[in-house]
Formats: C-alpha cells, structure tokens, sequence
C-alpha cells in the first residue's frame, strides 16, 4: 500500500469518525431547538476538532473493518519452531490470541506461559511447522491473502487527489474574482469599506479581516449591518467557516459532513442575529428584519455575507426571538455539555 492510499485510508477513518460526531450533533440540535442558537452554533466545535486530528481515540471502527469485518476478527496465531534436538511432537500447541487474556489457550495449560512458548522464539501467524518429512527441517513460508478492498482504494485516491484539485482550483478563482471586484474599495474608517462592485455587506480577509459594505446604504441600514459584522469578528467566525470550507476540500466526498457545514452556517448566522437583537432590543427587531430580507434577493459572493442564504429561516427566528431568561440558559448549557 503506497503513501497516496496510506492517506486516502486515514482521510476516510476520519471522515467516518466525524460523521459519527456530526450525526450526534445534529440530534443534540433538536433536543436545544428552544434554547440560544449559540449553544446549537457551539457543539459543531466538536465536528471541526474531529476533523483536524489525524488519530482517534482506541476503537475497533475504520473504514476497513467497515468494508471487511475479517480483518478485526482475524486471531494472532503463534507458532514456535522447534529446536535440533527437540522432536516435532515436544513442540506446544499454537496458541490462539484474542482479546481476553484468560482465554488466551494452548495445548497444555491456560494460564501457563512456560507451556506456551516452551523457551522458543515465537514466529508470526504466517509461518507454518516444518514437515517431519523435509530433509532440510526449514521452514515453509506462506503468503497472507491480499485484502479485496485495497485495490478499491487505490482507485479512490486517484478519484480523491483529482477532486480535491478541482476543489482548491475553485476557492482560487472565487478568491481573485473578489479581489478584482474589491480593488477600487474606498475605505471609510479603520477595517471598514466601501464598494460600488458589490450588492452585499460581507467580511473578507483572515489576518487582517475587512468589513466591505455596499455604497447605497442608508444610516439605519449601516447600522444594523456594522452591529452584525462586528459581531461575527469578535467571534471570530470567519475564521470557522474558512477552516470548514477548507477541511471540506479533503472531504468533498462525503455529504453527511457537506450538510454538517450548511447547518453550521445556519446556526452561526442565527446565533448572530441573536446577538444583534439583544443589543437592540425589541424596538429594532423588525427594522433588523427587513434590512435583512432587502439583502436577501442579492447575491453573496463570499463564504460570510450579511445576507447569507436560508433568510426566511434567519427572520422566522428574529420574529420569535425572546430574550432567554436564567432557566432556558442553563437548560441550554446543560444540553450542549450532555
């Protein structure tokens, strides 16, 4: 197995393994269906962290005991060759190793390890006794049987390298389309921008994050946009979707983690406007809300806009949005933690 299918291999162990994590958050979401978005918004954390670490904690499940169940169910057989003077017959039985020690049994004796490897060098499962009729007394190799599912992965790595190209090949034009647009952007004040090439406020940059705005908004409109970005900086939330966007180039083929990024999206855009609301109160709930459906009908052309998708969903939350008392807080964070 070469280093390409040696990473395509551990790739898909961690997809599964994350895949596991986001079903198991997307349950926890209905149970918090009444609480904060931000405690919805907070257990994708969970998935992202998954996703980053290339091990995982001791378990039985991967991608090849998935596809073929044998190779956890194989046993360790140990062999032991005998001496030049000790006769075919003295040598012990094999012992069968599994999972439990105490079950671990020989020819002789359970629990005894003299018995077991009789003061012989034990040689893998591989290796089989020499024959009393061979002159030679060596030892007769055999070969393991080639497991079906490698050439499988032979072939999805190629299909994986070639996706993941066609991925990064379009985040690339994404990104200096923007950057076109955005080289005549006026600025306005410290991170904030102006531009005529737009038609939606959105945040661009990662060291150095800017607020882009478009040049017809008025000072109510300037307002609530300006509260609702600020709010995705200090929650560094441009940060998140970037790391999603780019875990997703290596685990483009998995839809379950596809949906996982759409509803992290959804809880960490109404998760903002929670947060806006409560600075304005209920008097700017519904001016808050139209300033949002203005921007619906136009296209975003970033991965954080104010006007991102699933509007109808964002205002529905906006128009029920009570401020949560003690209770529903703890509740909330009871539920995330459990």
């Amino acid at each position: 197995m070469n280093t390409l299918t040696t990473l395509f291999q551990t790739i898909l162990n961690m997809s599964l393994a994350a895949s596991i994590v986001a079903v198991a958050v997307m349950i926890a979401r209905l149970l918090l269906k009444k609480a904060p978005k931000i405690f919805s918004y907070a257990l994708w954390a969970f998935v992202l962290i998954r996703l980053l670490l290339p091990f995982s904690f001791t378990s039985r499940v991967s991608v090849l005991t998935v596809a073929n169940p044998s190779v956890s169910e194989r046993g360790g057989v140990q062999f032991v060759v005998p001496s030049a003077n000790q006769p075919v017959s003295a040598v012990p039985r094999p012992v069968i190793k599994t999972g439990d020690p105490a079950a671990n049994l020989s020819g002789t004796d359970i629990n005894s390890e003299t018995s077991v490897h009789g003061g012989q060098e034990p040689v893998s499962s591989g290796a089989a006794l020499p024959q009393s009729g061979d002159p030679t007394g060596t030892e007769a190799m055999t070969s393991a049987p080639a497991s079906p599912i490698s050439p499988i992965l032979q072939v999805g790595s190629v299909i994986w390298v070639i996706g993941m190209i066609a991925y990064a090949g379009l985040l690339i034009a994404n990104s200096l389309t923007l950057r076109h647009r955005l080289r005549y952007a006026m600025r306005v004040r410290q991170n904030i921008y102006e531009c005529e090439a737009i038609s939606s406020p959105f945040i661009y940059g990662l060291i150095h994050p800017k607020i882009y705005l478009p040049m017809d908004l008025d000072s109510r409109q300037r307002k609530y946009v300006l509260t609702h970005e600020r709010v995705h900086l200090r929650r560094h939330d441009y940060v998140f979707k970037m790391i999603g966007s780019l875990l997703l180039m290596f685990h483009w083929f998995n839809p379950l983690l596809w949906y996982a990024y759409i509803l992290m999206s959804k809880d960490m855009e109404m998760a903002c406007d929670e947060a806006v609301l409560g600075r304005l109160g209920s008097g700017g709930r519904v001016n808050y809300g139209m300033t949002l459906l203005q921007f619906a009908s136009k296209p975003t052309i970033t991965a954080l806009s104010f006007s991102e998708s699933n509007t109808k969903l964002r205002i529905k939350n906006i128009l029920n949005y009570k401020k949560p008392t003690f209770w529903v807080l703890a509740a909330g964070i009871v539920g995330a933690c459990f």
